[in-house]
């Protein structure tokens, strides 16, 4: 197959495999027809675009949960030591990664919710807690989800509590503090609904024009003279016109 590229067209000539004809069959796509054939068809564009858009805006909107997040922060370095060198960095640097995964574990967050009195498994919430930390940082970011928001604050505030001094008995380092206590949310944190319809919007405009552009390419019916010639290579001589009283 040779792809030649002329001005607006791309024609893409087929020759036959066992070489016993030279005749050849052209393929060729003609950008103003293509424009002119998405522009036939914008309606059906903007319409799956839309459907799609607003599928996704009202499914989002009526099945998430509303989630609301707070953020306690855990610093690794006791905050009343008149000296910090380099010693003190270097060990609680090495501690960073432990204490993180130490403050997930089943037996401190079960324990957190026994302070509570919360009637709420670890495998239950175990999925919205979240702990991070910054390169090069001694700050643990602790957050925790749920639909109450004061639940969320009450869980996030006695987990960092039992971790700082989990942190300092099993770690074997006293250099743990709570820098600072969870608030509050006062909006969820999970909704995204602009976002999440915009998305589906561009995937269902993306999918019509692909769709659009396979039927125009593989469409080989004769709709005029000039495609006879194009396709045949005969001259039309004369037409007939289309008549159910003939």
């Amino acid at each position: 197959m040779v792809i030649i590229m002329e001005k607006n067209e791309i024609v893409a000539t087929v020759r036959s495999a066992e070489g016993e004809t030279s005749d050849s069959i052209e393929k060729t796509i003609d950008f103003t027809e293509l424009l002119l054939f998405f522009l036939n068809k914008l309606w059906i564009i903007v319409l799956i675009t839309c459907v799609c858009g607003a599928g996704a805006y009202f499914y989002s909107r009526f099945t998430t949960v509303p989630l609301y997040k707070s953020t306690a922060k855990i610093y690794l370095m006791d905050k009343n030591s008149d000296k910090i060198n380099s010693a003190n960095i270097n060990v609680a640097s090495s501690t960073v990664e432990d204490s993180m995964k130490l403050i997930k574990e089943e037996v401190l967050v079960s324990e957190a919710l026994q302070n509570l009195a919360l009637d709420i498994s670890y495998s239950s919430v175990s999925p919205y807690i979240t702990v991070t930390n910054e390169s090069d940082s001694l700050i643990i970011n602790v957050s925790v989800s749920n639909a109450d928001p004061k639940i969320a604050c009450a869980i996030v505030n006695e987990l960092c509590d039992v971790s700082t001094e989990k942190i300092k008995n099993i770690i074997g380092i006293d250099q743990v503090n709570v820098f600072s206590y969870g608030k509050e949310a006062t909006a969820p944190s999970n909704l995204a609904y602009s976002s999440t319809a915009l998305k589906a919007a561009l995937v269902g405009f993306a999918l019509t024009c692909a769709v659009l552009f396979v039927i125009f390419y593989f469409d080989d019916k004769i709709k005029s003279p000039a495609d006879i010639e194009r396709y045949l290579g005969l001259t039309v001589l004369g037409t007939i016109p289309n008549s159910k009283k003939m």
